[in-house]
């Protein structure tokens, strides 16, 4: 599959066990800013996967306002970077 500029369903992290997947399969890497899991899922033979974003938004971080701001952000650096990106990285962002 072609990587596009577009953020589809299919480069969405959507259920509760693709996340649980990412977190118990995956690495994690931490800021003081956000926490960042991710994994590399394996690829079947001719098959290729893209890229995955999930984000996990608490209403600590903030008021709805503020959280839908980061999501728009996160989002949008996700899309234009994810040429870059390895196929089949599925990542999951948590700020804090």
């Amino acid at each position: 599959m072609p990587l596009s500029f577009g953020f589809t369903k299919a480069q969405r992290l959507l259920t509760q066990s693709d996340f649980n997947r990412v977190f118990k399969q995956g690495k994690r890497v931490s800021t003081p800013e956000w926490t960042l899991a991710y994994r590399v899922r394996p690829q079947a033979p001719g098959r290729s996967f893209a890229p995955r974003l999930g984000l996990s938004v608490s209403r600590k971080m903030g008021g709805a306002v503020q959280r839908n701001r980061f999501k728009r952000q996160m989002r949008e650096i996700f899309r234009l970077n994810q040429a870059k990106l390895a196929l089949g990285l599925e990542i999951v962002i948590i700020p804090r």
